[in-house]
């Protein structure tokens, strides 16, 4: 019986101690800041024959690949060249499987995945540092779509003031890419951060923003059509969330007191709302989007009365149209769009970026547009 006991506590012994066993894994630091604006990415997978990392800042167009190299306790790292302060997007793939970042809790929530997020600090960037001045707040909100038959989900930002104060304000209507959802303009692109340290500096007039879900339920729906019939989105816009906006929050009334921008579907989405219903928003802002070519023949052939309706012009007090001189999606359909608009006398602003089809340049024309807005 002795015998069993000392047998039993050796082995407990030996299990404590290979618990209590360092883990290479346990000591990983990923995303990490390097000297000369660099980061390095690590992870802990000893039984993994290959490692890659997807970044929005790798390649000519970004969301290239690069392998990350195994050291030998089991370590995969990559570090990168030297690059501008930002904040950037990555993932993971461990065997080609993707995987989130294990040591990174910064999370981009998407409709179809998750993605980690890596803050590279500096001045280029500080337009996203959240200051020790005054703050909006971000809610879930959840309306009923008479569209989709269905609550829906949106994020709204109220400016610094709004819970203490009965005014009334502007509001922002702002709309997201494809395979996004109402999260990332605020979880990704800073949107709150960025109205915040405007509204501070006195740049930008306070403001509501409101953030919808702007695809279908499933497997989503790419709204890329020249007109409205086959994008449900654009009346669960203009006859849902509206409507609801108007009635559970202060905003001032009428259209001039409205503006609508989204970057990539969400600016294919702004186009349609902006042609086929001019006086429902004063402001427009089209980021790295434009017709494709079979709908711009739609557009030109089936609509051209739409394209000669003079209250776009009328009714419209800014449409600023943004895009990345390497991106790889719309500079020819940008192109093609804002000739057809020059065609048909519709007037617009246009500002062309460095850089690609990425959220370092949505989150800089927001930051742009809301300067320019309810002036």
């Amino acid at each position: 019986m002795k015998y069993a006991l000392f047998i039993l506590t050796l082995a407990l012994g030996f299990a404590a101690a290979g618990q209590n066993a360092p883990n290479p894994g346990d000591s990983v630091v990923s995303p990490q800041v390097l000297s000369g604006d660099r980061l390095r990415f690590s992870i802990y997978a000893p039984a993994a024959d290959s490692v890659a990392l997807r970044g929005d800042w790798i390649g000519l167009h970004g969301y290239g690949m690069v392998p990350l190299a195994r050291q030998a306790n089991g370590i995969w790292t990559y570090t990168t060249d030297p690059l501008t302060p930002d904040l950037y997007t990555y993932d993971l793939y461990v065997d080609g499987v993707h995987t989130l970042d294990p040591k990174n809790t910064r999370i981009k929530d998407g409709m179809f995945s998750l993605s980690n997020l890596a803050n590279l600090p500096g001045p280029e960037e500080d337009f996203l540092t959240r200051k020790p001045g005054p703050q909006g707040t971000v809610s879930e909100v959840w309306y009923p779509s008479k569209s989709f038959d269905m609550i829906r989900r949106m994020h709204i930002y109220l400016p610094p003031g709004y819970e203490t104060s009965d005014k009334k304000y502007p509001v922002l209507y702002l709309l997201h890419g494809y395979g996004d959802n109402d999260a990332d303009w605020t979880s990704v692109d800073r949107a709150n951060t960025i109205l915040d340290n405007l509204i501070d500096s006195g740049k930008a007039v306070p403001m509501i923003i409101v953030m919808p879900t702007g695809m279908e339920p499933g497997m989503g729906f790419l709204a890329m059509s020249a007109g409205p019939d086959s994008d449900p989105f654009l009346a669960d816009l203009l006859y849902s969330i509206i409507p609801y906006v108007n009635s559970h929050f202060r905003v001032k009334p009428g259209y001039t007191y409205r503006a609508l921008a989204g970057l990539s579907m969400g600016g294919a989405q702004t186009l349609n709302i902006a042609l086929f219903y001019p006086g429902t928003f004063a402001w427009f802002g089209v980021f790295s989007s434009g017709y494709f070519p079979p709908y711009q023949k739609v557009l030109v052939n089936k609509y051209p009365e739409v394209l000669r309706n003079p209250k776009i012009n009328k009714d419209t007090h800014l449409f600023w149209i943004a895009l990345g001189s390497e991106d790889p999606f719309f500079v020819t359909s940008n192109q093609a769009t804002r000739a057809i608009f020059d065609r048909y006398g519709i007037h617009y602003e246009f500002h062309e970026s460095g850089g690609a089809h990425t959220y370092m340049n949505w989150r800089r024309y927001l930051y742009t547009f809301a300067e320019r807005i309810f002036r």
